[in-house]
């Protein structure tokens, strides 16, 4: 399909749009008001969220394949903005707009918003943003840390080429949408007014290690193989695999440098030492059908059980004890915790007499959870596996999730790979 020489993408809450018909065979609107439209509109409804950053940021991700060679992005109401002529935004340039040149000192510092802006700042109905614009810009990968000035585009109306915007991957688009997602009002979106020149044109590209997430229903030992093939062949920090089958509250992960880790301890007599420096964070499962959540501290202990449906018993002893070295034994029934020192037990958890075989070393798999302290264990053939596992019972990606420990990845699907293997 050959693709279109312009498009007009209009950002609208309930803005009157008729002086826009003329031009209505290349525009899509997209729509986050109440009112209606007339008819002869090719519209699209999409939550009120992020201002326009987020409905330009919205076209892209889903047309990327398929942008105009040009498209102007135009908010719904522009009389109160100061604009080009009209037919200025056609001028076959890679990038047209109505441009001002600051120095870049004014974007170091929180922005001084007047006006209504300000009383929707102070009345809580604009989200504060954690950083600076410019500290935002280079968060987001546009590295400036090296220019005087720059130039932006007020009222965020410009026309940009489909070449401009291919200078950056998709996964950029994807990521830097969740800083508008979030919010009616997210201060962000003044943040992307500073900066959509830079954002298209600025030569300084910072790309970031890119992980992908995946949302399946099974877990196969096909997928399995797969995700270990690309962690291992190409370019990619992490997958990130979502199932709901699995009672965890984190996704499964394929890494190279995740904290997350399986170790490989010497189990004899179905037990396991291991000493710690401070705190550790154990996930034990037992032929894929029981599982243990244990966490040790200086002054304490507790120990989860649970299986594929639901917990089964929860407990917490407070210790008092030197030793930071631990055994940790399985019996058929049961799993206990003793001070290596003096072979006392600090904690028991019964499987309720739910007996299960863990007669086979294999059968048993045991992982390290996310902790910046040391431990030692006695390792089979001091090899530990690569790959991390961790486990989820969301429904869905969690959005949240990637936002609190993933904000300097990209985040990409990983179907999209999947379909050229």
């Amino acid at each position: 399909m050959e693709s279109l020489e312009y498009q007009i993408v209009v950002a609208r809450y309930n803005e009157n749009i008729n002086y826009l018909s003329l031009f209505k065979d290349i525009m899509i609107v997209y729509n986050k008001g109440n009112s209606e439209i007339p008819s002869i509109f090719n519209s699209i409804i999409l939550p009120n969220v992020g201002r326009e950053s987020h409905t330009y940021l919205y076209h892209i991700i889903q047309n990327y394949d398929t942008l105009a060679n040009r498209t102007l992005f135009i908010q719904g109401r522009i009389d109160d903005h100061k604009l080009l002529p009209i037919i200025e935004y056609f001028i076959p340039n890679d990038f047209v707009g109505k441009l001002t040149k600051n120095n870049i000192q004014y974007i170091k510092l929180p922005i001084k918003h007047e006006g209504k802006y300000f009383k929707e700042l102070i009345s809580g109905n604009m989200k504060r943003s954690k950083y600076t614009p410019y500290e935002w810009i280079n968060k987001i990968g546009i590295d400036i840390s090296t220019i005087k000035d720059f130039s932006m585009v007020w009222g965020a109306n410009f026309c940009v080429s489909k070449e401009l915007i291919h200078r950056k991957p998709k996964a950029f688009y994807e990521d830097i949408i969740k800083y508008v997602h979030y919010d009616i009002n997210p201060e962000e979106g003044h943040f992307f007014e500073r900066a959509w020149y830079l954002i298209f044109k600025h030569p300084n590209f910072i790309l970031k290690k890119k992980i992908y997430y995946y949302y399946t229903r099974k877990i196969s030992e096909k997928l399995i193989s797969i995700c270990n093939k690309i962690v291992e062949n190409n370019d990619i920090e992490e997958i990130h695999i979502w199932n709901n089958n699995i009672n965890y509250d984190i996704p499964l992960i394929y890494n190279k440098t995740h904290d997350y880790t399986e170790i490989k301890p010497i189990i004899i007599n179905n037990s396991f030492s291991i000493k710690i420096k401070e705190e550790l964070n154990l996930l034990i499962k037992i032929n894929n059908e029981i599982s243990y959540e244990i966490t040790i501290k200086k002054r304490e202990i507790s120990v989860i059980l649970f299986n594929s449906k639901e917990t089964i018993n929860n407990i917490k002893k407070k210790i008092y004890n030197n030793s930071n070295e631990y055994i940790i034994y399985f019996t058929e029934n049961n799993i206990t915790i003793t001070n290596k020192i003096n072979n006392n037990v600090l904690i028991t958890n019964n499987l309720n007499n739910d007996k299960i075989n863990i007669e086979n070393n294999h059968l048993i798999n045991i992982y390290v959870r996310k902790s910046i302290n040391i431990f030692n264990y006695s390792n089979i053939n001091n090899i530990n596996s690569k790959i991390s596992q961790i486990y989820t019972k969301n429904s869905e990606l969690d959005e949240v999730f990637y936002e609190m420990y993933y904000e300097n990845y990209f985040k990409d699907d990983l179907a999209s790979l999947l379909v050229t293997l």
